[in-house]
C-alpha cells in the first residue's frame, strides 16, 4: 500500500465533478452537472497518496481514522489547514500559444484609433510581427519567457496547459519553440501537451504556396537588367538570348511569369475557369516554347548545345566527338590533389556546414544546399569549375566552424546557476501531482554536451590552429600558384633555390624584332594570345577554341609529313611555323607532349588522313624513342622538334622560316 502524502482538512467545499467510479468525464448536457459536496461546518477533507490517487474525500473525521489505522503510512504526510477553503481540480488550458518573442502592445493605440488587423499588420504589425520576433529569439530567451508564463498560470489555478507552435511559420523556428515545450523544469509543475501548429498562418514570404510577389517583381528586373547589361560586354553580345545554354534560365523566367499570370487570374475567375486556363494555356504555352526553339535552332537563330555542355554530363563525350575541348587542361577533371591544394582544410569542413543546413533547412539554406551539391559535381567534372564550388565551400565552411565553435565555446555559468537552483529541489516532493521521473533542461543538457572544458578547449584551440593555417597556405597559393604569369615558368633546386625560365617572353621579343610585321606564324592554339600580344604577330589559330576545323587543319599539318604539311602552309600562306620543345630540361608541357591531341582533333576533321593508331608503336603505346612508327619519326611535329637535336641541345623554343622546310 502507498504512503499517504496529502491530507487537507476544514474544506468547506469540494468540487469533485464525478461521484462514482464508471463516468470518467462529462459531455453535452451532463457538464452542466458536476458533483459538488458542500458543508457549512468547514468538515471536508481528501486525503491523497503518494501516487497522486485520491484516496478519501469526505469529513474530516473519516480521513483521521484512515490515518490511525497504520502511522508509518503517514511518515511523510504533509497537512494543510484549508480553514474554510474550497478545492477544486486543476484548469486545464486549451489552444494556447505560450511561447512566443515580442511585444505587441503599441498595436492597440492603433485599435483604438480604428484601424482593422490587416492595416495593423500592412504596417508591419499582426501575427507577422510576433514570427519575426520568434525566430530572431534564442530557444533560450523563448524558454526563459515561457516559463515566466506558466508560474502565472500555476498561480491562477491552470494546471494542464495545450500549448501550440505557430508563431515559427518555418521548421527551423517551430522546432525550436516545441523543444521549449518538450523540456520540463522541475520547478514548474504544470502538465505540458505540446501541439504543432505550423499552418497557424501563411508565411509572408508566400501568398499562396511559396510565391512572393515582391521576390517576382526583384527576380524579374533582376534578371532582365542583368541580361540586357550582359548584352553589352562585345565579347557576349547576343549569348544571352542567341545560345540554348542559356534557354533554360530564360525557360524558368517564363515559367515565373507564367505563375504570376496565374496568381494575378486566381480571385478574379472562378475555379473551373481557372482550372481551364492553368491545364489548357500550360499545355499550349509549353508546347509552343519547344516548337519555337527548335525552330530558332534548325533556322540557325540559336545555337545548339555545344560539346562543352554534353561533356558536363558525359564525360567521355568530348574526347570522342571534340577532342579538342578534352584537349583543354581547364577541362580535365579535378584531381583530390587539386580539391585539396585549392581548398585546403575547407575541403573537410564544409560537409559539416551541409549537414547543419540539411538538418536545420529553411528557405534561405535550401539554395546553398542545392547550390552546394550541384557545385561540387560539376567541379569534379571540370577543373575550370572550381571557381563556381568555392564560394558554396567558404560558406559553409564557416557555418560549420561557427556551429562547432558555438557548441565548445559555450559558457558554463547559466548551466552551472540552473543546476545548483535544481539541487535545492530535487528531493523536494510535489504535493500538487502525481512524482514522476522528470527529465530536467540542465540533465539533458548534460548528457548532451558531457564533455569536459578541457577537451572543449583542446578542440577549440586544434580548430583554430587549422584556420591560421589555412590563412597561411592561402597566402602560399596566391602568391606562388596563382600570381605567375604563364609565360614565366620557376622551379626550384634540390637546394631551395629558385630558377627563372623566361625563354618565351625572349622568344616572342625576338620574334618580334627578327620578323617581317606582316609574317603569319603558324603554331598551336595555346600560344596564339600570346603571339599576338606580345609578338604582335598574326597567327593562324589562337586560345578562342570555337572554330574547330580551323584548328584541326593546323593540327593536320602538324601530324603530316614534310610535303604535306608544306602544301597545306602554302595555301594558308604560313610564313613561319612556330614549335615549343622542352627535351633538353625535361618541360613536359611542351608541343611533342601535347601532339597527340593535335593527332586526334585532325583526325575528327580529316579521319582519312589522320588516324590515331598510325602514331602508336607496335605495342600500342605513344613514344617518340625507340619503336616510335614510321608515321611518327616523318611528321612535321617530331622532325621540327628533333631536327639536329645533338648540335643546339640548349634550343628549347624553334622557330623556323618556311622557305628552310624543304632543306630539313
Amino acid at each position: 500500500m502507498s504512503n499517504y502524502r496529502l491530507f487537507v482538512k476544514n474544506l468547506k467545499q469540494v468540487v469533485q465533478i464525478v461521484d462514482d467510479n464508471t463516468t470518467k468525464f462529462l459531455v453535452g448536457e451532463q457538464m452542466s452537472n458536476i458533483k459538488i459536496l458542500n458543508d457549512s461546518t468547514n468538515s471536508l477533507a481528501i486525503l491523497v497518496d503518494s501516487n497522486g490517487k485520491f484516496v478519501y474525500i469526505g469529513d474530516v473525521v473519516g480521513a483521521e481514522r484512515i490515518l490511525e489505522k497504520d502511522e508509518k503510512l503517514s511518515e511523510n504526510l504533509k497537512i494543510i489547514d484549508s480553514d474554510g477553503g474550497i478545492a477544486i481540480p486543476g484548469f486545464v488550458d486549451g489552444h494556447s500559444h505560450p511561447v512566443f518573442a515580442g511585444d505587441r502592445v503599441h498595436e492597440f493605440a492603433m485599435k483604438l484609433a480604428g484601424a482593422t488587423y490587416m492595416e495593423v499588420q500592412q504596417a508591419g504589425g499582426g501575427i507577422m510581427f510576433t514570427t519575426n520576433k520568434t525566430r530572431e529569439a534564442s530557444e533560450q530567451e523563448l524558454r526563459k519567457d515561457f516559463e515566466d508564463i506558466a508560474r502565472k498560470m500555476l498561480k491562477s489555478g491552470t494546471t494542464t496547459l495545450e500549448a501550440k507552435s505557430g508563431y515559427g511559420l518555418n521548421v527551423e523556428a517551430e522546432m525550436k519553440m516545441l523543444q521549449v515545450l518538450a523540456t520540463e523544469n522541475p520547478e514548474i509543475p504544470l502538465e505540458v501537451s505540446a501541439t504543432f501548429c505550423g499552418a497557424h498562418a501563411v508565411p509572408k514570404v508566400s501568398s499562396s504556396g511559396r510565391y512572393s510577389s515582391r521576390l517576382f517583381v526583384s527576380y524579374t528586373s533582376f534578371y532582365c537588367l542583368a541580361t540586357i547589361l550582359s548584352m553589352q560586354v562585345p565579347f557576349v553580345g547576343f549569348q544571352p538570348v542567341r545560345t540554348s545554354e542559356h534557354m533554360p534560365a530564360f525557360g524558368v523566367f517564363g515559367i515565373l511569369q507564367i505563375v504570376a499570370l496565374m496568381h494575378y487570374a486566381r480571385p478574379r475567375i472562378t475555379r473551373q475557369q481557372f482550372m481551364t486556363l492553368f491545364v489548357g494555356g500550360l499545355t499550349i504555352l509549353g508546347g509552343l516554347a519547344i516548337v519555337v526553339y527548335f525552330a530558332l535552332v534548325w533556322g540557325g537563330y540559336v545555337a545548339p548545345f555545344s560539346g562543352r555542355f554534353y561533356s558536363l554530363w558525359d564525360t567521355g563525350y568530348a574526347k570522342i566527338h571534340i577532342p579538342i575541348i578534352a584537349s583543354v587542361s581547364e577541362h580535365q577533371p579535378t584531381t583530390w590533389v587539386s580539391f585539396f591544394f585549392d581548398l585546403h582544410i575547407t575541403a573537410a569542413v564544409f560537409p559539416v556546414g551541409l549537414w547543419y543546413c540539411i538538418k536545420k533547412v529553411n528557405d534561405e539554406r535550401v539554395f546553398i544546399i542545392l547550390y552546394a551539391v550541384s557545385a561540387v559535381y560539376f567541379a569534379g567534372v571540370m577543373v575550370r569549375l572550381m571557381l563556381t564550388l568555392t564560394p558554396a565551400v567558404c560558406v559553409l565552411a564557416g557555418i560549420g566552424f561557427s556551429y562547432t565553435f558555438e557548441k565548445y565555446l559555450k559558457d558554463d555559468e547559466t548551466k552551472e546557476r540552473s543546476g545548483s537552483t535544481s539541487s535545492n529541489v530535487k528531493d523536494e516532493k510535489l504535493y500538487d501531482k502525481p512524482v514522476k521521473n522528470v527529465k530536467s533542461k540542465t540533465s539533458s543538457e548534460g548528457e548532451e554536451n558531457g564533455i569536459s572544458s578541457n577537451v572543449r578547449t583542446i578542440i577549440a584551440i586544434i580548430l583554430v590552429v587549422f584556420l591560421l593555417m589555412f590563412v597561411v597556405h592561402a597566402t602560399y597559393v596566391t602568391s606562388n600558384a596563382y600570381s605567375h604569369p604563364s609565360v614565366v615558368l620557376q622551379s626550384s633546386t634540390q637546394n631551395g633555390d629558385r630558377i627563372i625560365m623566361d625563354d618565351f617572353r625572349e622568344a616572342y621579343h625576338w620574334l618580334r624584332e627578327n620578323t617581317p610585321d606582316d609574317a603569319r606564324v603558324m603554331s598551336w592554339w595555346d600560344y596564339g594570345y600570346q603571339i599576338a600580344g606580345m609578338a604582335n604577330r598574326t597567327t593562324l589559330v589562337d586560345n578562342n577554341t570555337w572554330n574547330n576545323s580551323h584548328i584541326a587543319l593546323v593540327g593536320k599539318a602538324m601530324s603530316s609529313n614534310e610535303s604535306a604539311a608544306y602544301e597545306i602552309m602554302t595555301e594558308l600562306d604560313v610564313d613561319y611555323i612556330l614549335v615549343i620543345f622542352g627535351g633538353v630540361i625535361g618541360y613536359s608541357g611542351d608541343d611533342i607532349n601535347k601532339f597527340l591531341w593535335m593527332v586526334r582533333i585532325a583526325q575528327g576533321e580529316h579521319p582519312k588522313d589522320i588516324r590515331e593508331e598510325n602514331y602508336f608503336t607496335a605495342s600500342g603505346e605513344y613514344s617518340t624513342g625507340v619503336g616510335a612508327s614510321e608515321t611518327m619519326l616523318n611528321c612535321l611535329m617530331y622532325k621540327m622538334s628533333y631536327y639536329r637535336f645533338g648540335e643546339h641541345e640548349l634550343d628549347i623554343i624553334k622557330l623556323v622560316d618556311l622557305t628552310e622546310l624543304a632543306d630539313m
